[in-house]
């Protein structure tokens, strides 16, 4: 066990999420402090009747929303301690971090959401002191190492996909140009950040593999010698 390792990728992890998480918890925190009830369950018809009849409307879990650089970068980055936390889930089950709060479509105060946060942060502090702390591999060229690869790719996405959220919405064509010229590099990063997980996916399952079938001749010999 490198503790030393996994401390020094956990803290550079950490630093780089949550300014990433910050920047979607911020300005719902403003809004819920100039609004402090905003989006009721319920709409009341007045109409011309003696009494008021109420509509009642049943949120949907599953709709099309689009994702933030901050959001995508997140879950590329650290995609098992988002899909554990269940940060930003509109509906995040039950036994997610999020889901143990209360968070749902109806509850989702500032106390629950800073809980869901701080979660996030510690999971993936959690995340990367095991993962840098037991390398799976220990190639000639560090960077072919899942998890040197996968920071080394996040410090790469974080200025390309500002610059992309900085000249996206501009009104001026050159400008423009300059996000669909940086969008493309920025989404074939992105999916290199998530490969390194799909390598270590395939890591564990050769070493889970490697260990069965030691496992089973182990057994057979034991059979024959006995």
């Amino acid at each position: 066990m490198n503790w030393a390792r996994g401390l020094k990728f956990a803290g550079i992890h950490v630093v780089i999420a949550i300014p990433l998480i910050a920047s979607k918890e911020i300005p719902r925190w403003e809004t819920e402090k100039t609004h402090s009830e905003v989006g009721h369950d319920s709409l009341v018809l007045a109409g011309f009747q003696e009494e008021p009849s109420t509509v009642e409307f049943s949120p949907a879990c599953e709709e099309w929303r689009s994702y933030s650089s901050a959001e995508k970068l997140l879950a590329v980055s650290e995609t098992p301690a988002l899909i554990v936390s269940g940060w930003n889930n509109e509906c995040p089950p039950s036994w997610t971090i999020a889901g143990m709060v209360g968070i749902d479509m109806k509850h989702r105060s500032l106390t629950q959401r800073s809980e869901s946060g701080f979660g996030l942060c510690s999971l993936i502090a959690l995340q990367w002191v095991l993962l840098a702390g037991f390398p799976l591999v220990k190639p000639r060229r560090r960077w072919l190492e899942p998890g040197v690869a996968n920071t080394f790719l996040t410090l790469i996405a974080i200025p390309l996909l500002l610059l992309v959220d900085a000249t996206e919405w501009s009104s001026f064509g050159d400008v423009r140009s300059v996000a669909v010229a940086v969008g493309f590099p920025a989404l074939l990063v992105l999916l290199l950040i998530f490969s390194t997980w799909l390598a270590w996916l395939g890591l564990i399952a050769e070493r889970l593999v490697r260990f069965g079938w030691r496992a089973a001749i182990a057994s057979l010999r034991w059979a024959c010698t006995s």
